[in-house]
């Protein structure tokens, strides 16, 4: 199978074809498969995939059972790898395949020719490219094949120094592989926090990045809708993403709600443009006390098959999926029907990029830089305009779109405040909210931005020396908009924010009953300039209980600038995702929540609507309405 990188996913043999799969451990064999191989055990293993609809496994090259001390292949590993291959193969299921394996489920194993804490040094990395150019030389043109991946979470076998040290190992084997192999794609499988993950460094060096993810949080809408937008802020609007490892272990939670879980993450991998996803892990292991396993005991029970071959609920969602995935490519997603968008949400610079004295995402973590975009992300969705997520140094590949917005803002670059004002003035819309500081964060020798007037119509109001206005508890926004008439927000800790006053902005919203403006508008050229003073987006992603009723403020403002909300939700819970092919739109709507939720979905095209996968139910449809009952964590597709 050839495997290219097109127009934003991957091509398999010219057409598109979701990656839906496994990473992959033999059951009878675990990490030692390799070493006490056992053919006709995987085999078996590759029967039950069948069953369910797998396309792909991703498998690993543990490398102390592969190489010596010079990084040359095992004669008689590469036997087994290549019988692993015909096994394959035979039951239609190809392979994603992973060459430095270093760490494995809580272990760092042994790479012969290197120390692991020597990984990026040149010696190191002049031998990890001779292994991987032997693998992929002796079978890169085995039809199982579907691509390359260097590694399995290098940065837990050991952290680069730097940005450039990690990037020249990824660089190095780059090189060597498309060298050898321009048939297949090839990726990083680092961490999601890593380096070798992060979109704008990597292009060009990877066929696709593929984020591994395991998140939690209590709250259950916030989780799905997280786990969506994680791979838009990866794709990076048109970069290819594969969900490389998604999953939890029935000794972690209900197997039904884990049944749920698969079924809401593997929809939203396929709705987010996604070419891919694979669950962690194929089966159980057996009950053994060696490393791993004697202090991971979660890691031999995380199959979608028990050890005996019997089918979890996740198997039979896995199947569902795949009959419903099958519907939906008859419909030529990403040929025919191509994703609509009409807004873009922006990551802010420093996520991916060091600047000097420049210290948030250090302070915020990785996923705490990101969380307002994502929160934003998730709103916009729920709203029907498929918002894309647009990284800062690159903000005017969004300029085609109605809008943009910049969320919970601490600073941006100069020169993207200066882009923006003429994306504004040429017509389009932008939504900016900003935050001075943030529980153990403080911003307070920063402005977010220098074009206060230019752009927003405001000045800075807060005295000379001054920290910031301290919000604790709970704030009243009221304002002039309808659907913000009212709107209670929940602060979690403490949240900072800047006090401005109107030049030639137009006050909107007030909080608590005072003359601070929270919600401003200037008009400049043919577009609108929006400036909330208070990160809402920052705030949703705190919250302990996620307080979906902000939505009601993008809400206010999108219909105060006339932007269409052609497929929004009723219920901020469920986010809807547009293709189009000009003359019928194919939807997605996804209900994150764990709730039976009744939600209306606004409709452009009357009430033709026929629906094609999924196990919500359409219960009414009427004018530019349809009207869907959603089991908890539940998709539906339909046609309008």
């Amino acid at each position: 199978m050839r495997t290219v990188a097109k127009d934003g996913v991957i091509i398999s043999d010219g057409s598109f074809r979701f990656l839906l799969g496994v990473n992959y451990w033999a059951r009878r064999g675990n990490i030692a498969m390799w070493a006490s191989w056992d053919p006709e055990s995987i085999r078996e293993d590759f029967k039950l995939m069948s069953e369910v609809g797998i396309r792909v496994v991703r498998a690993f090259i543990r490398n102390e059972d592969f190489a010596d001390e010079q990084g040359n292949l095992l004669e008689d590993a590469a036997r087994k790898l290549g019988q692993f291959l015909d096994i394959a193969n035979e039951a239609g299921v190809k392979v994603l395949l992973t060459l430095l394996v270093g760490h494995m489920s809580g272990k760092n194993w042994r790479i012969p020719w290197t120390p692991n804490d020597k990984v990026y040094s040149p010696d190191s990395v002049s031998k990890t490219c001779n292994f991987v150019a032997q693998v992929v030389s002796r079978f890169k043109s085995h039809p199982a094949i579907a691509g390359w991946i260097l590694s399995n979470e290098i940065s837990l076998v050991a952290r680069a120094s730097s940005r450039g040290e990690a990037l020249n190992l990824l660089r190095a084997c780059s090189l060597t592989i498309k060298a050898i192999d321009e048939n297949h794609v090839f990726s990083s499988g680092d961490l999601p926090d890593g380096y070798l993950q992060e979109t704008p460094n990597v292009r060009g060096l990877v066929d696709y990045v593929g984020p591994h993810l395991y998140l939690y949080d209590n709250d259950a809408v916030r989780h799905g809708f997280t786990y969506s937008m994680v791979l838009e802020v990866f794709k990076d609007i048109d970069y290819p993403v594969i969900l490389e490892e998604f999953g939890f272990s029935p000794l972690q939670f209900s197997e039904e709600s884990l049944a749920q879980f698969v079924r809401e993450i593997l929809y939203s991998a396929l709705a987010h443009g996604a070419s891919g996803a694979l669950f962690w892990c194929f089966g159980d292991f057996e009950d053994k006390s060696y490393p791993p396993y004697e202090w991971r005991p979660h890691e031999l029970i995380h199959g979608l098959f028990k050890l005996n071959g019997e089918p979890r609920l996740t198997a039979k969602a896995f199947k569902d999926f795949a009959k419903d995935l099958s519907l939906i490519e008859a419909l030529n997603l990403h040929s025919r029907f191509k994703r609509v968008s009409k807004a873009a949400v922006v990551v802010p610079y420093y996520v991916f990029a060091d600047y000097e004295f420049i210290w948030y995402r250090n302070a915020l973590g990785f996923w705490g830089s990101i969380k307002p975009a994502i929160m934003s992300l998730s709103l916009t969705s729920s709203l029907g305009l498929s918002p894309m997520a647009v990284y800062e140094k690159e903000i005017s590949r969004a300029f085609d779109k109605q809008v943009i917005i910049m969320p919970s803002v601490i600073n941006a670059l100069t020169s993207t405040w200066r882009m923006l004002l003429s994306f504004v003035e040429k017509g389009g819309l932008l939504i900016t909210s900003i935050v001075r500081g943030v529980n153990n964060l403080r911003a307070y020798h920063e402005a977010p931005t220098q074009l206060w007037g230019e752009l927003f119509g405001v000045a800075p109001a807060l005295r000379a020396g001054s920290e910031g206005i301290r919000l604790r508890d709970r704030v009243i926004i009221k304002g002039s908009l309808k659907g913000m008439e009212e709107v209670p927000v929940n602060i979690p800790g403490e949240v900072i924010i800047h006090l401005v006053k109107p030049i030639d902005a137009e006050p909107l919203a007030y909080i608590n009953n005072t003359e601070a403006p929270v919600l401003l508008r200037a008009r400049r050229g043919k577009g609108y300039a929006y400036l909330l003073t208070l990160p809402i987006e920052l705030i949703l992603g705190l919250q302990e209980e996620a307080q979906w009723s902000l939505r009601s403020i993008y809400e206010a403002v999108f219909n105060d600038a006339g932007i269409n909300l052609d497929y929004k939700s009723s219920e901020p819970s469920v986010e809807v995702v547009q293709y189009t092919d000009g003359a019928e739109n194919l939807v997605f709507a996804i209900n994150h929540s764990d709730k039976q939720v009744e939600t209306i979905i606004s409709v452009p095209r009357g009430s033709s609507v026929r629906q094609i996968t999924g196990d919500a139910k359409l219960i009414a449809a009427s004018g530019n309405k349809v009207t869907f009952l959603m089991p908890p964590k539940s998709a539906v597709t339909f046609i309008n």
